[in-house]
């Protein structure tokens, strides 16, 4: 499912852009609270991302590519592949002004909160065929699946990361 969740151009103060080779990781994230499903359609659930993410965290739009539901089979894709999205912090990058682990990341959250409990299989694999979908579409290159917690202070994407990180495609793993 794609919805257009890009918010205003780089020019109008929206995400800057990038070019697709300097995509070198995916960034795992979880929306840390059940409240963006439970007895949500999608519609809602996305606007609900945005009111926080663009309402109170001030930001251009969505910070995530593809937002994941358990209890939904499609995945949505929100944002260009190409913008630079404020999702992981890391070092200054110098040619963006933003963490550079914005720049170098795809992120991708999977809604829910995974403090004391694993995303379910059927939606880690959904995940993994979005992955190696999006392997086919990218320009060649080598990327690693991370979690945010890999590059930031968080525990997102959940306390059983290093676990459940095993279920994802291995042959992008360092």
């Amino acid at each position: 499912m794609r919805r257009d969740y890009n918010g205003p151009s780089p020019e109008a103060g929206g995400y800057q852009l990038r070019e697709l080779e300097e995509i070198t990781e995916y960034n795992i994230h979880h929306s840390g609270s059940d409240a963006y499903f439970n007895d949500q359609t999608w519609e809602q659930t996305l606007d609900a991302f945005a009111r926080h993410q663009v309402g109170t965290n001030g930001w251009p739009a969505i910070a995530y590519a593809f937002i994941a539901r358990p209890d939904q089979e499609e995945i949505a894709w929100v944002g260009e592949l190409s913008t630079i999205r404020y999702h992981a912090g890391g070092a200054r990058h110098p040619r963006y002004n933003v963490g550079v682990n914005n720049v170098n990341g795809l992120a991708i959250c999977i809604a829910g909160n995974y403090m004391g409990k694993n995303p379910d299989a059927p939606t880690l694999a959904r995940v993994s065929r979005l992955i190696n979908w999006l392997e086919t579409i990218l320009p060649p290159a080598s990327r690693r699946i991370i979690g945010h917690q890999d590059v930031s202070a968080t525990a997102c994407p959940g306390d059983g990361w290093q676990e459940w990180r095993l279920s994802l495609p291995s042959c992008l793993e360092d």
